[in-house]
Formats: structure tokens, C-alpha cells, sequence
């Protein structure tokens, strides 16, 4: 800032302008208007930065909640493919129950019993429930002819369908619950 010292005191003091230089209305409006483009552009890239970080942020929460999601699928996967050998189970045992063997399909389930055993054994003792010891000696279907050292005994603890053998090597249990429960860890993988 000048300075400046009057010898006498003033007596009046006109002042025509101040400051920059006038400008044109023209040359204003111009201004203006790239101005206002100046801070249009400024707004939008300071909006358009806000928005692509709230897109990333989005974009992140979707993904947690995606991992989220697929973790719990894969973890109800694996719950549904472990339970579901026990859900058929207890279907197939309801259906099971009460359920009537023909001659032949009793024939057939003592034969795949006497399978695990080595050929010619003696001594052997069949177990089986009430109703299919009396459908057996009714129809024999073949049993005593071809296991001549077999005999058959009449069990009140087995149900329909469950067979048990002893030999002199030792006991086998083919009840249809021991069955069921080997199937069923088979499914599982155990």
C-alpha cells in the first residue's frame, strides 16, 4: 500500500473507478458461462466419484452377502446329504413294518445269509421271526434240501423279515435294523 501526503487539505475528491478494469457484458456473460461449466464439471466429477464409491461399497456388501448365502448352501448341503440316509431309512423301515414276506423272498434273504458262510458247514442254526418261521416250514421253498445240516428255530424276538445264524465260527446278524443301519452308513460314507 502507497502512501500519500498533501501539503494543504483537501477540498473535495472525486474517485471514477476502483479496482479492475471494466469488462463487457459480453465478455461477462462468457465468463460467467464458463464458470458455471467450471463448477457444473467440478459438481458432476465429485457426484460421479461419490457414486462409484457407493457402487464399490455396494458392490462389496452383495459379495459378503453372496459368500454368506452360498457358505449356508453349502453347509445345508452337506447337513440334507447326511441326514437324508435316515430320513429314507425311517421311511423305508414305517413302510417296512408290518410287512408280510412271500416264501421265496424269505428264500432268497436266508440264502444271502448262508452266502457269507464257507461251503459245507454243519451245524447251523436259523433264527426267524414267528409268522415267516411258520411261512417257512409251510412252503420250505427249497431251504432244506439245499442246507441239509440246517435247522431252523422259531425266534419271538425278530420281526418279519429279520434272519439270525449261528455257527459253530459264530453268530451273524442279519436283522432288517442292522441292514438298514449298515446301508444307511454306507450312504453316509462312514
Amino acid at each position: 500500500m502507497q502512501q500519500m501526503r498533501l501539503n494543504k487539505p483537501l477540498k473535495g475528491l472525486r474517485i471514477s473507478y476502483v479496482g479492475t478494469a471494466p469488462v463487457a457484458a459480453e465478455k461477462a456473460q462468457e465468463m460467467a458461462k464458463a464458470e458455471y461449466k467450471r463448477g457444473y464439471q467440478k459438481a458432476r466429477e465429485f457426484y460421479e466419484r461419490q457414486i462409484a464409491g457407493l457402487r464399490q461399497e455396494a458392490a462389496e456388501l452383495q459379495q459378503q452377502v453372496l459368500d454368506g448365502i452360498r457358505r449356508e448352501m453349502e453347509q445345508l448341503k452337506e447337513e440334507v446329504n447326511y441326514n437324508m440316509p435316515d430320513i429314507v431309512m425311517a421311511v423305508v423301515r414305517k413302510i417296512w413294518t408290518g410287512l408280510e414276506l412271500d416264501e421265496k423272498t424269505l428264500s432268497r434273504m436266508i440264502d444271502e445269509v448262508l452266502d457269507q458262510l464257507s461251503p459245507g458247514e454243519n451245524d447251523l442254526e436259523i433264527f426267524l421271526c414267528p409268522a415267516d418261521y411258520g411261512r417257512l416250514l409251510n412252503n420250505d421253498a427249497g431251504v432244506s434240501a439245499r442246507y441239509p445240516g440246517l435247522k431252523i428255530v422259531e425266534d419271538k424276538a425278530l420281526q418279519s423279515g429279520d434272519i439270525a445264524l449261528r455257527s459253530r465260527f459264530g453268530h451273524v446278524d442279519a436283522r432288517v435294523k442292522t441292514k438298514f443301519r449298515k446301508l444307511c452308513d454306507e450312504l453316509k460314507g462312514l
